[in-house]
């Protein structure tokens, strides 16, 4: 996460937005569990979800309990994620300029598995969506297709912090006006962006009034 927790807590406290509970599409090893921590999360209150077994078995030897599921747009349909040897690279879609800006990282095993989507994620677990109305989302390149499998979902976000893309690091992925246009159709606006050099970064929606 490169936003500073506590100008986060800003700008939602500044659009009276008060969160209560967190969804996070992409755990990896749930570093920002000490950021949510510092949010006024309690730890139970944060669902994560991670695709990669390897990142799951991590969390658990953390005492964190992650889902393991693979989030896109279709429920059940064949998805292959790819480990990369940087594991906060593994994805479900083809590096592009990835290897370009990043000449070290490399794909390396797969795993072969079944999608969900975030809606289908809810009803399957049998929790209520309208508690979780943060949504943080990285899952390399995928994150259009997560807000697409989670129509019924964003009924209940209020903010949403997301990875996006300056530059097609992931072959097909989505540039920052894609995530714009899918989201200002639920009436969120992006209010924050922060980007590094290497054509990624992070953005910050909430719901407009």
């Amino acid at each position: 996460m490169l936003l500073n927790p506590s100008y986060l807590l800003e700008l939602l406290n500044t659009n009276n937005i008060k969160i209560n509970k967190c969804i996070h599409i992409g755990a990896h090893k749930c570093e920002e569990l000490p950021i949510y921590i510092t949010m006024g999360f309690a730890k139970d209150d944060i669902i994560w979800i991670e695709g990669n077994d390897d990142m799951v078995a991590v969390a658990k030897n953390n005492n964190i309990s992650v889902h393991n599921y693979i989030i896109t747009d279709k429920d059940y349909s064949d998805v292959i994620l790819y480990k990369a040897n940087d594991t906060a690279s593994s994805s479900i879609l083809d590096m592009y300029r990835h290897t370009e800006v990043y000449p070290d990282i490399s794909y390396g095993n797969t795993i072969k598995s079944k999608s969900i989507t975030i809606d289908t994620f809810f009803d399957i677990q049998g929790i209520k969506a309208d508690e979780y109305n943060f949504l943080n989302i990285a899952i390399q390149g995928a994150e259009l297709m997560a807000l697409r499998g989670a129509t019924n979902y964003l009924k209940y976000a209020k903010a949403i912090y997301i990875k996006i893309h300056e530059i097609e690091l992931y072959k097909n992925c989505p540039g920052v006006k894609d995530i714009d246009d899918f989201l200002r159709d639920y009436n969120f606006i992006r209010v924050i962006t922060i980007m590094t050099d290497k054509g990624w970064g992070d953005a910050l929606y909430i719901i407009s009034s």
